[in-house]
């Protein structure tokens, strides 16, 4: 998100969430419909975000 913490609304948040988790959760049920029938797996991955916080 590149800003302070204090500073995150619920925009910013809604936006995050929506691309992080719901988009997660989407596309994997998405691929169940393909991967699940031929017994193949799903590996997710997330964002280097986490390892590069705002600085303070």
């Amino acid at each position: 998100m590149g800003i302070p913490f204090e500073n995150i609304t619920d925009e910013h948040f809604d936006a995050l969430f929506n691309t992080n988790v719901r988009g997660l959760i989407y596309a994997s049920q998405e691929a169940i419909r393909y991967f699940g029938k031929q017994g193949g797996q799903i590996i997710n991955l997330s964002s280097v975000v986490g390892n590069r916080p705002a600085p303070y």
